[in-house]
């Protein structure tokens, strides 16, 4: 009798048996039937990485991780697939990372060493079904997949499905990942983000925020009390009297500046709390700011684990990266803005400087630019170019109707206005620009399209097609500009209107992400956090229509010197 596959089929029917499917007890089975990573002879250990039991052994059907880098959690993802692929009878999981070739190289890495080192895994194990794609784990499935194409595996329903570096991976794909678990009640469902940060409000942080928000407290032993403890605000590094997100890599060569003295301040009685206090498990503990939320998230920083992520090596992950912003995001595992990725907020609280132009005085606006974004309700921007700002003057939302209610919306607002252009997406609805470049006088009225890989070579962010009445936009550039623009406090907006929370909320979900595409290669590209965007989009067109009339100053039928002028100047 194999005495390991008698075994594992006890693990199943006591799995089956238990409250919570036997989640509750997952660290135990992983340190007892899995091997260490380096020594195989040795069996898996949480000891030094205490902080992950609780991670491990979350019942709840859905786990949210916000995790720095180099702390072991990749380890503790892929165990917890493998063990519950093991422990429970005839279901499939699905472990997704950002790309199909990612994840093909992870399985052979990190996947396949698991289970080899395994008896009892061994012992469950089809040979037949044990590919990079797919592992056969007694009767249930491991699949393990990318999240750059719609087109990796999307069609196999899961109760299990771990998202491994979330922020990484296209969101469209993800939520379809999420929809093969719609036949499964709620509780029923195994449902884990793994990620490090990007942006504050957005991503791996959206999540968590949404959860109970698990922080590990520390007691502290020289004044008696539990605290969070946080190295971006917590170090404090002798010499240097900035705060810890504004550090620079510069700054830590600087006189004066005792980097080998970094310590972590206790928020509380403002006393060092040293590594060893840190480090005792048994003065650790999660604890969650709002417990009665379901989403279970946790909140690792680099203090999880401080006997090795100490001051000075997270001061020398500075001097890698030598860059404030991915230092924070990756190594303190914190979310952190960067103007050249996304609309910052500093900026646009400080857009909210313009005043709203009252419709009784549209009278007074001379070449304004009108942008729509389309859809069942349209979002809609009109502005106009104040020496080198841009203005917005007006904004609302209309619904389409029979009678295109829309595009005579738009066209009103063009003539209140005294508008010289109008942009629009040219698409769901192909007809809308159409109608609308036949009313507006010729060549100030365009339909948009985004463009992709248009080549290292051609610096033009954007150009026009006077005989189909489009502008072509390739969407990186011109989203950099517009972007970089508004970060520069070249754009204003209108305060105190109806729209005002609703526009905030648009205006930073769009950003600048570097995603693994399909085979493996990084790839930066704008990228949506939610479909909330199309006051984004409406102010990008209405942008865009500011920047075509500066360029079309003279405007000939089949001909136009100032948008050859522009094409010069962009290309220079």
């Amino acid at each position: 009798m194999n005495h390991d596959l008698f075994a594992a089929l006890v693990d199943q029917v006591e799995t089956a048996a238990l409250a919570g499917g036997g989640l509750s007890n997952l660290s135990r089975w992983i340190c007892q039937q899995t091997r260490h990573p380096q020594n195989p002879h040795v069996p898996f250990s949480l000891q030094g990485h205490e902080f992950q039991r609780e991670i491990m052994d979350c019942a709840r059907p859905h786990v949210v991780t916000r995790k720095c880098t180099q702390i072991g959690l990749s380890e503790l993802s892929i165990r917890s697939a493998v063990a519950v692929t093991a422990k429970f009878t005839g279901i499939s999981t699905m472990y997704v990372l950002p790309s199909i070739r990612f994840a093909q190289k992870f399985a052979m890495s990190r996947v396949d060493p698991v289970i080899n080192n395994s008896p009892r895994l061994k012992a469950l194990v089809n040979p037949a079904v044990f590919s990079n794609e797919l592992k056969q784990i007694g009767s249930s499935f491991l699949y393990l997949s990318g999240a750059a194409s719609t087109s990796s595996g999307i069609s196999v329903p899961a109760r299990a499905l771990y998202i491994d570096e979330y922020e990484w991976a296209d969101p469209n794909v993800v939520s379809i990942y999420i929809s093969r678990q719609g036949h499964q009640t709620k509780e029923d469902k195994i449902l884990r983000h793994f990620s490090s940060p990007l942006y504050p409000g957005s991503g791996i942080s959206a999540l968590f925020e949404s959860g109970d928000q698990r922080q590990y407290m520390c007691y502290h032993d020289a004044c008696g009390q539990w605290v969070v403890l946080d190295p971006l605000q917590d170090m404090i590094i002798p010499g240097y009297d900035d705060l810890i997100g504004n550090l620079s890599y510069l700054d830590l060569d600087q006189p004066g500046v005792r980097t080998a003295e970094a310590y972590i301040q206790c928020p509380h009685c403002h006393e060092p709390v040293t590594v060893a206090n840190m480090a005792d498990p048994e003065r650790r503990a999660w604890v969650p700011a709002y417990p009665e939320r379901e989403v279970a998230s946790f909140d690792c920083n680099p203090l999880v684990l401080p006997q090795l992520r100490t001051c000075q090596a997270l001061l020398d992950d500075l001097r890698l990266y030598r860059n404030t912003v991915k230092w924070v995001q990756f190594s303190l595992g914190k979310p952190a803005e960067s103007a050249s990725d996304m609309i910052t907020q500093a900026a646009l609280s400080a857009a909210f400087q313009s005043r709203l132009v009252p419709v009784l005085a549209a009278d007074s606006v001379q070449g304004a630019t009108v942008g729509m974004d389309v859809g069942k309700t349209s979002h809609i921007v009109v502005g106009k170019k104040v020496g080198r700002r841009y203005e917005v003057v007006w904004l609302e939302t209309v619904r389409q109707t029979e009678d295109n209610a829309t595009g005579t919306r738009l066209v009103e607002l063009f003539d209140k206005y005294h508008a010289v252009q109008a942009v629009l997406d040219a698409g769901p609805d192909i007809s809308l620009p159409k109608y609308v470049r036949g009313q507006l006088p010729y060549g100030q009225g365009w339909g948009c399209y985004f463009i992709r890989g248009r080549g290292k070579a051609n610096l033009l962010a954007w150009e026009t097609d006077e005989l189909n009445g489009t502008v072509k936009v390739n969407r990186n550039r011109a989203l950099d500009e517009f972007v970089e623009a508004f970060n520069r406090g070249l754009i204003w907006l209108p305060p105190g209107t109806r729209y005002d929370e609703e526009l905030r909320h648009h205006l930073q979900q769009m950003k600048r992400v570097t995603q693994l595409d399909g085979a493996g290669e990084e790839a930066v590209q704008w990228v949506a956090s939610t479909p909330a965007t199309h006051f984004f989009f409406a102010l990008f067109y209405a942008w865009l229509g500011s920047q075509l009339a500066e360029e079309s100053t003279f405007v000939v039928p089949g001909l136009q010197l100032g948008r050859m002028i522009g094409k010069v100047r962009l290309a220079a």
